[in-house]
């Protein structure tokens, strides 16, 4: 059970009102794995930001010892590695977690840090709970383990891990992973402070793929979003070989219909560092961007990933409106840019011009395409036509237009 349970995830993420995910995401991934300064394995990400920063919680294992490190970063890719890791390490003596800590998942109320995570005894998986004012010390809760394995025969009954945090401000609703001694299943229970757990009647709620899917051997590592209409879960996919990530929505955290394009983040291509699996996503969205940060593996080692999501925030190229010119004078190009990331940046061809606003003075109809990329390095693109006319040099000349008559006259510009 220990190789298994090594490349599946942990994610807590509070509710955040008006995200708008009634699209599917696209997925892109950055170009290379998060450099967390280590030799050792790396996984497990937990994200939270705060409104400035980004806050990491993942796991660093050397040889069979795990335990939870930390860094922060102002921009979500380059870390600044806490020098005193570990932050949480095995309990000591005849205790619950006394073999290792792992699989970390935090949120952020404000004023608090709350941690679940999975702790190990040498038998079973059980996930506790702990407190922190900074993010560096911690407290675990005298209550440990808050969530225990289930009844004999149940799905859980052999180990519970990997929660799915979410806190709609009146309860907590943890999604996480059961197993049976077979497989891996997602479970969901709720709680008024987090460490009272009531299982749900109808668990597992999300059961393996059929046939040959790519989630036919386990289903695990839940991270959850509310968009005030639905859930949206992500998780790792497992087919027997290989971890992936799909998606699935609800309307009630209960009943779940997965994503007909899953799975929605693949293994990257061989050679990579991920090229052997991808697993255990940690989504956000820091009120910009959809951010997911992933355990990858190559057959040898585990690090973390980060890939961007673009959704209904989709960056939106605008060209402007089609425009006529007499022969021999210019037009003034109109671009604009929204949604992605912001700090866009401007390319127009024929002529690669920058910015938003180039004066062109083709000497035949041209069409003008625009490129926006913002500060993700996400683009988009969008097209204007300049018609060229012969225009009269005396007088002003009417052109019929199909919806209403256009007067073209000498100048600089249309009249």
């Amino acid at each position: 059970m220990r190789n298994r349970i090594i490349l599946f995830t942990i994610t807590i993420l509070t509710l955040i009102p008006g995200i708008g995910m009634s699209q599917e995401i696209t997925w892109v991934k950055y170009p290379t794995n998060l450099d967390l300064g280590t030799e050792d394995q790396v996984s497990h990400p937990s994200v939270v930001f705060d409104g400035s920063k980004y806050h990491l919680w993942y796991v660093s294992q050397s040889g069979a010892q795990r335990s939870i490190n930390y860094a922060r970063s102002t921009d979500g890719i380059t870390y600044e590695v806490y020098p005193g890791n570990p932050v949480l390490q095995d309990g000591v003596g005849e205790v619950w977690d006394r073999e290792w800590v792992s699989q970390p998942s935090v949120v952020y109320d404000g004023t608090t840090f709350r941690m679940w995570y999975a702790g190990y005894d040498g038998n079973a998986l059980r996930i506790g709970y702990a407190t922190s004012a900074d993010g560096v010390s911690w407290n675990k809760d005298a209550a440990n383990p808050v969530l225990d394995v289930g009844a004999s025969g149940d799905f859980d009954d052999e180990g519970v891990s990997s929660p799915g945090v979410l806190h709609d401000g009146d309860q907590y609703h943890i999604f996480y992973s059961g197993y049976d001694g077979a497989n891996l299943r997602i479970g969901y229970a709720t709680s008024a402070d987090g460490v009272m757990w009531d299982k749900s009647a109808s668990n597992p709620v999300l059961d393996l793929g059929p046939g040959d899917d790519f989630d036919n051997a386990g289903v695990s590592s839940p991270t959850v979003l509310h968009d005030e209409t639905q859930y949206h879960i992500f998780y790792s996919g497992y087919d027997g070989a290989n971890l992936r990530i799909g998606y699935a929505t609800s309307p009630d955290g209960v009943s779940w219909n997965k994503n007909t394009s899953n799975p929605v983040l693949d293994l990257g291509p061989g050679g990579d560092w991920d090229d052997e699996g991808v697993s255990g996503p940690s989504v956000l969205y820091d009120g910009t961007l959809y951010r997911m940060f992933y355990s990858g593996y190559d057959g040898d080692n585990l690090k973390i990933g980060y890939a961007i999501g673009q959704g209904v925030q989709d960056l939106v190229a605008n060209a402007g409106a089609d425009d006529t010119i007499c022969s021999g004078t210019c037009a003034t190009l109109n671009g604009s840019a929204s949604g992605g990331s912001g700090g866009y940046t401007y390319l127009w061809t024929p002529g690669n011009m920058t910015g938003q606003y180039p004066e062109v003075c083709p000497t035949t109809t041209t069409i003008y395409t625009l490129t926006v990329t913002d500060n993700n390095g996400c683009t988009a693109a969008d097209q204007v036509v300049v018609t060229v006319r012969e225009c009269d040099t005396t007088t002003c000349s009417v052109i019929a237009n199909a919806a209403s008559d256009v007067s073209i006259c000498p100048g600089p510009a249309p009249v």
